[in-house]
């Protein structure tokens, strides 16, 4: 038996482990290898007795290995000479069973509600008490009061345990028919007669069309309903269209206080943090403009709200979608109770309070490693975090305080900008036959332990003045959490370190906080998306050992300058990874040796980077192969359901449930693809126009795609870069890391000519380099006709497309 077989059952399972079978090896000899293996695994014999014996010889070849021997309760081994020469084993476990605590949702009933008494209500209210009030307290309790009084009279919260839902496609008529479907099985059954089950095999089949006939009518419906996509997807997955990510946890671990002390959330201070709040307490980033908070406006609160789609209910009882129904007239209040927490520096304790949600990450969770907790804030406090947040990015943009090497929580910063200048850098690397190193470091709950002294600190250090810096102080104090699990809270702890989990202000936070460890080091290249970090160096071949020493010294300055911070990385998480000439890979991955920690990092073959697998070829097979797994098990489970969807949903959930696996990072791997994947690719989509028109496996689908107006696959991987580097170029808050290495001609020469608006193609000296973002970038915008170019992002995509797709149509290529 593989001993790795092993390791992963014990790694997926360790409550219960059974492994049962004919092992071929005697066990009752004491010198057998297979006990002494499965000892070290901690697994025990459960039965001793021979189960084999003949004339000449017992042994014992069947057994049973349990991972817990206290949890056998019988076990022995029975005859069975008319089947066979081996006895039979058994064994019973006592193992508790697992209940799953049922679902209960609150939510505003307005089954009753009417418009028009409750505008009248809301307007006899008292409101303008809130001006005359001076505590900013019993500001937001009056606040607060008047919205629950209103919705307690107009729409009640009300509870409701999920249970199977009713099915709306079920009516009477399609009742009868399973009465009488139902009937005719129990006449079967008592008269075993031929044409009684044909009957009944008449009625089962009628049946189940119309089954399949309601439920079709019932999506169509909802379809046609463009106002509550919602209630479609919400069908879709009830009928198992769709993947319901939603899971129940089981009995034994949702209690709440388990949860909450499993969750710990206070500080644990690094001695080095000390010296680095000095340090910001008495410094200061550059001579600029000191930033305060100012005040907001009734409309600026009102777009706010608008954009809020959570309709959660914080510990306050009130929802966005509350406030939504009573807007605008309230917004004048609530701008007024904002606008005085900023003039006074003061974040109410109201909304600092936050319900824990512990949700699983898995299907069927085993332990509390498998939970995740998601905290809900109350929607006025949502509000107020924005409007903070709008005029702090501002003031550090102007200001150059985040590194243009951080791409996390920024706008124009996306997942495909960062791994767009990494794969750059590697290709360039690799077209000057020079090699990388690439190290993937991993960060261990980056946004929980955040030292709130130290940032404190450093607000200051940014130019924060005493005002601005005491609200922000204010707003990271005197915070707690309460667990909410099986219709039970636990107690309230409070939160000493991190940045508030779920907030609109707390990731701009972090990445302020982190935006000098960023700056540590001296000879590698850093790129970050949040806490995903990713250093690299490139080196000729004959300078690996003082490539190798930098490494280690920018990775020991990383590492030293990220605990000064309170921050933590995990070198058993962290990965690494070698590119260049093929032939010299592996002389290299044996000599140079990556250190951190009085760890020694491994090289892998393949290393997931912000959700893209990396391979050494720069290829991207491993993450293609993931995707085709997942395109295939949607489309199947879509197959299994074509009878209920007609034409034009099966093209919607086929973009939005298969192809959009190929969506993601395609700017990034989408020239890197060799033929073969490239064909796998399109046969995808190929299969998806088959389901959408009901064809058969092999029949011809190349005439159709006039019909349904999608571009093949290698269309939209262009269709989507050009967007991108649009989006690029003419954004002028757009990474400046990728927009410079573009050379328009006329920056070159400064002639006005036929060409001068075209992009120079970068000298290159291999293939391999043709597959990176500069050389794409030229090739492409190259190509774009010329009216195109300056029209906006939105109608820029709808005419390329079309472009696009006439080329498609013609059999021209791009």
């Amino acid at each position: 038996m593989d001993s790795n077989l092993i390791r992963f059952v014990i790694v997926i399972n360790t409550h219960a482990i059974s492994i049962f079978g004919d092992f071929n090896i005697n066990l009752l000899s004491l010198q057998n290898p297979l006990t002494t293996l499965f000892e070290n695994y901690n697994l025990h014999q459960v039965n001793e007795e021979p189960t084999r014996v003949t004339a000449n010889v017992s042994t014992l070849l069947d057994v049973i290995f349990v991972s817990n021997v206290l949890l056998v309760s019988n076990k022995g081994v029975l005859s069975a000479d008319a089947v066979s020469d081996h006895k039979i084993i058994y064994c019973e476990l006592n193992l508790a069973k697992i209940n799953c605590s049922q679902k209960i949702v609150r939510y505003c009933c307005f089954k009753n509600f009417n418009v028009y008494n409750f505008n009248a209500d809301m307007h006899n209210l008292p409101w303008d008490n809130i001006f005359y009030e001076n505590d900013i307290n019993m500001k937001i309790s009056m606040f607060n009061n008047f919205i629950l009084t209103l919705f307690d009279r107009h729409a009640p919260v009300r509870e409701s345990r999920i249970t199977k839902p009713k099915a709306p496609w079920l009516t009477e008529n399609l009742k009868i028919f399973m009465r009488q479907r139902d009937d005719a099985l129990r006449i079967f059954k008592q008269s075993k007669l031929l044409e009684d089950w044909n009957t009944y095999k008449g009625l089962r089949n009628f049946t189940l069309s119309r089954v399949r006939r309601e439920k079709r009518k019932y999506i169509d419906s909802l379809f046609l309903n463009k106002r509550e996509p919602s209630q479609l997807w919400n069908a879709l997955k009830s009928f198992n269209i769709c993947k319901n990510k939603d899971g129940l946890i089981p009995s034994f671990l949702s209690d709440p206080n388990e949860i909450s002390n499993f969750f710990d959330l206070t500080a644990q201070v690094n001695p080095g943090c000390e010296e680095k709040t000095s340090y910001y307490n008495n410094n200061f980033y550059r001579d600029a403009n000191m930033f305060s908070f100012h005040l907001t406006s009734p409309d600026e609160a009102n777009k706010i709200l608008n954009n809020i789609k959570t309709i959660a209910i914080g510990t306050d009882e009130i929802s966005s979608l509350m406030l939504k129904y009573c807007s605008p007239f309230v917004d004048l209040y609530l701008t007024h109770i904002i606008n005085c927490c900023i003039e006074i520096s003061y974040f109410p304790d109201q909304w600092k309070t936050s319900m824990g949600k512990p949700l699983p990450k898995m299907s069927t969770p085993t332990t509390l490693n498998d939970i995740r907790i998601i905290s809900i804030l109350p929607a006025v406090s949502k509000i107020f975090e924005r409007i903070l947040y709008n005029q702090i990015y501002n003031y550090c943009l102007s200001n150059e305080i985040i590194p243009n090497s951080q791409c996390g929580f920024r706008k124009h910063f996306n997942i495909s900008v960062a791994l767009c200048k990494v794969t750059d850098d590697l290709f360039r690397a690799c077209d000057k036959n020079m090699h990388t190193v690439l190290v993937l470091l991993d960060y261990s709950k980056a946004f929980d332990t955040i030292n709130h002294n130290l940032l404190c600190a450093k607000l200051k250090y940014y130019g924060f003045n005493n005002n601005s810096y005491l609200l922000l102080k204010s707003y990271l104090s005197n915070r707690y959490q309460t667990i909410f699990s099986d219709n039970r809270k636990s107690e309230q702890v409070s939160i000493s370190c991190g940045v508030p989990q779920c907030s609109i202000l707390g990731p701009l936070l972090f990445i302020m906080y982190a935006s000098d460890v960023l700056k540590s080091l001296k000879y590698c290249k850093l790129q970050a998306f949040a806490d995903d970090t990713q250093i690299y160096y490139c080196f000729d071949y004959s300078d690996y050992k003082e490539a190798e020493s930098l490494i280690n010294e920018d990775l020991q300055a990383l590492g030293l300058n990220s605990k000064n911070h309170n921050l933590k990385l995990n070198p058993n998480k962290s990965q690494l990874m070698i590119f260049g000439n093929k032939n010299q890979r592996e002389f290299l991955k044996s000599n140079i040796n990556i250190n951190f920690d009085n760890t020694r990092l491994e090289f892998v073959n393949n290393g997931k980077n912000l959700g893209v697998i990396l391979d050494e070829q720069l290829r991207f097979k491993e993450h293609l192969k993931k995707n085709f797994q997942r395109t295939f098990m949607s489309l199947k489970t879509l197959y299994n359901n074509r009878h209920m969807l007609n034409v034009k949903l099966r093209k919607q959930l086929c973009e939005s449930l298969v192809l959009s696996h190929f969506n993601y990072a395609d700017v990034v791997y989408g020239f890197c693809l060799d033929l073969e994947s490239r064909v796998r690719i399109q046969r995808v989509q190929n299969a998806c126009v088959r389901f959408v028109y009901g064809l058969r496996k092999f029949d011809h689908v190349s005439y159709l795609y006039r019909d349904i107006r999608w571009l093949k696959m290698d269309m939209r991987r262009i269709l989507h870069f050009a967007v991108f580097l649009l989006k690029i170029i003419n954004d002028t808050s757009s990474p400046v890391s990728l927009k410079e290495r573009l050379i328009f001609r006329d920056t070159v020469h400064g002639l006005n000519i036929r060409f001068s608006k075209r992009i120079t193609v970068p000298l290159h000296h291999s293939a391999m380099f043709q597959r990176s973002y500069s050389y794409n970038a030229a090739n492409i915008f190259n190509k774009v006709p010329t009216n195109l170019i300056n029209l906006l992002i939105h109608s820029f995509k709808i005419k390329f497309k079309e472009h696009l797709f006439n080329l498609q149509t013609n059999g021209d290529f791009f």
